[in-house]
């Protein structure tokens, strides 16, 4: 009769570990799985929310490449005003829209053409 005791509560206590053990796993993967899928819907949510420059396709994307090569935000700094100097042609310091519109043209590399409703997408912010 002791044994049957023992081997019962054996039985219960090996079943109550046990149980925290599954249970523990079972509560990790499902901890993992919702990290995973978190992040997932956080690079969905970005994809669709967020305008990025592979979207746009933007007439100023060979320009844009060029600009991207920089090593310093003092080096940027640099380029933008090389080809701001470069597109002001009349040297006023401000320019108009036939000017961008030569000086993109005059640039090196692939020619750069840039409508009017273009430069109004562009400047809308």
């Amino acid at each position: 009769h002791g044994a049957a005791i023992f081997f019962m509560v054996f039985f219960f206590m090996t079943c109550i570990c046990l149980l925290g053990v599954i249970h523990a796993i079972l509560l990790d993967e499902f901890m993992l799985s919702m990290q995973e899928e978190r992040k997932r819907l956080t690079d969905e949510d970005f994809d669709r929310n967020y305008m990025t420059a592979e979207k746009l396709g933007s007439p100023l994307d060979p320009l844009l490449e060029v600009l991207t090569n920089f090593h310093s935000s003092t080096d940027l700094s640099h380029k933008i005003h090389e080809l701001f100097f470069l597109i002001d042609a009349n040297g006023s310091g401000s320019l108009d829209y036939q000017e961008i519109c030569d000086g993109l043209k005059s640039l090196e590399g692939t020619p750069i053409k840039l409508s009017l409703e273009d430069l109004d997408t562009l400047t809308e912010n």
